[in-house]
């Protein structure tokens, strides 16, 4: 729920890293997603992933999407699937987020991203060539 209070507003948000360890965790099963599997126990994170994005239906504005998280146990039997429940720490947890403009934001980065003619500095030499040590024309 952190995370997701993140996004929104325009803006999505995805997990770039995460590590520590969790306990009780409750996964959709990859073969069969509607099942739910609760593991109890204390287990660290191998690796968690995942988005939410803005979307608007009916005009009702919300956040979809979701986690997957690799886990592994004591016993060192590595499992993991789409997160279906909360997610509790057992020890402290560093969780590495990044979050970008979505929707009508984002196109809007996008036309000065792709070149839209005023968007570039013009070049210095009538050429174009540049006298940077790692051009072709030196």
């Amino acid at each position: 729920m952190e995370v997701k209070s993140y996004g929104g507003n325009g803006w999505a948000v995805f997990i770039m890293s995460a590590e520590g360890a969790v306990s009780n965790v409750t996964l959709h099963q990859p073969a069969s997603p509607l099942e739910t599997v609760i593991h109890k126990g204390c287990f660290d994170i191998v690796s968690m992933t995942g988005s939410y994005l803005p979307s608007k239906t009916d005009g009702v504005s919300s956040l979809k999407g979701g986690f997957a998280i690799s886990l592994v146990g004591a016993d060192g039997r590595i499992f993991g699937g789409g997160l279906a429940g909360p997610l509790i720490a057992a020890s402290p947890v560093q969780v590495v987020i990044g979050r970008f403009a979505a929707g009508e934001k984002e196109e809007t980065k996008q036309d000065v991203a792709s070149g839209t003619p005023g968007a570039t500095e013009p070049s210095d030499s009538p050429s174009g060539s540049s006298s940077d040590p790692g051009s072709p024309s030196n």
